[in-house]
């Protein structure tokens, strides 16, 4: 591989001089979520509790679950980037739903310069779970 001008030879390959190396985990801090015992959900919303967020959410509305307010512990919005820990698939990449969150999700919380947007494309590579 031949050294360009302005350019450094890294791991990942030929980068510009200018580039940062940082881990995933040196940009994105990763929150578990948490969720009260089974007996406080309910399947309709009343005054006083909030949605509970499960990696099935993100496919349907058909079985939502709400939760007091007071015992909910992780939220998230519909901008936030979300995984999913348990599968299939393991460490799908979600987004796009508000409440708090249950323990099979983790939010990833981006350092203020890195978007979110970004953040969620890039954990999005299917590269980035390949283990060879």
């Amino acid at each position: 591989m031949e050294l360009r001008p302005g350019y450094r030879k890294t791991e990942a390959g030929l980068v510009p001089l200018d580039w940062l190396d940082h881990t995933v985990g040196e940009l994105i801090e990763f929150e578990g979520g948490s969720q009260p015992d089974k007996s406080a959900f309910r399947a309709s919303w009343k005054p006083g509790y909030v949605r509970l967020i499960q990696i099935r959410d993100y496919k349907s509305d058909r079985f939502e679950t709400y939760v007091p307010m007071h015992l909910a512990r992780r939220f998230c919005t519909e901008h936030d980037v979300m995984i999913g820990r348990y599968g299939p698939p393991v460490f799908q990449i979600l987004r796009g739903l508000s409440g708090a969150y249950n323990v099979a999700l983790i939010k990833a919380v981006p350092l203020p310069e890195i978007s979110r947007t970004y953040a969620y494309y890039f954990l999005k590579q299917d590269k980035l779970f390949a283990f060879t």
